[in-house]
């Protein structure tokens, strides 16, 4: 791992993790206040003790969903209906009602992490930009989040949520489906992030990676995936302004 020495003229495409990298807050505090405000829309629906099994498991199934002729949003939803008894339409407009409203009130805590700094250089050197969120929230919770510090989807060639997405973080299909959607080559593709298994596996398929010095989670699989480069994102802003 090295602090610098990146060869940016070899970048042509950045994939960017979203909470703890271009967005900034602490996940516990992110979490907790999440699930304690999703559940006052299911309160009247279910006991608290099924709604955070069904929430947790769905979660699980979600994030370990191998079928790649489904979207892992319905891994969420079946395992979610199995535990509450819900029919899918009252589960999803529920969730649809919560991320259209009290969502947006966790903005608070967050905060941004040079991210429009970094999305504008990019942009002035003709790099592609992949917003590599791990997708375990659908695409409405996705424009709430980028909304938080001021970005839109607009602002990436793709943008991973759980109503586009086949496969999650660490899963290497999930890396390779954005190298091919975005038309890229492992080798000349940086991912940023902030998480030791979940964004540093993109080594795995052959992409660069950087470690941001903030928020870093996973840090049990600190030696599981060589890591490119480590620094703060002011760092790579200047890195890639300083691109020809």
């Amino acid at each position: 791992m090295t602090d610098n020495g990146l060869d940016i003229e070899g970048i042509n495409t950045l994939f960017f993790d979203l909470d703890g990298t271009l967005l900034d807050f602490v996940e516990k505090e992110f979490t907790d206040r999440y699930i304690a405000l999703v559940f006052k829309y299911f309160e009247d629906l279910l006991p608290k003790d099924v709604f955070y099994k069904g929430f947790w498991d769905g979660t699980h199934a979600l994030m370990t969903h191998n079928q790649p002729d489904k979207l892992v949003l319905e891994s969420f939803f079946e395992t979610f209906g199995k535990i509450s008894g819900l029919p899918r339409e009252i589960t999803q407009q529920h969730f649809t009602n919560f991320y259209s409203n009290e969502f947006k009130t966790i903005g608070e805590i967050a905060s941004s992490n040079y991210a429009k700094e970094i999305l504008e250089a990019a942009r002035k050197k003709g790099i592609k930009v992949v917003l590599a969120t791990n997708p375990v929230f659908p695409a409405i919770a996705t424009q709430v989040r980028l909304a938080w510090i001021g970005l839109n989807f607009d602002d990436f060639i793709h943008v991973s949520h759980a109503e586009n997405s086949y496969y999650c973080k660490p899963d290497p299909e999930y890396y390779n489906t954005l190298l091919s959607i975005a038309g890229s080559n492992p080798e000349e593709t940086l991912m940023v992030g902030n998480h030791y298994l979940y964004d540093m596996s993109a080594k795995g398929v052959g992409i660069k990676t950087w470690m941001i010095k903030k928020n870093q989670l996973g840090e049990e699989y600190k030696d599981k995936f060589q890591i490119d480069y480590q620094g703060p994102m002011s760092q790579l802003v200047d890195l890639i302004n300083s691109k020809n």
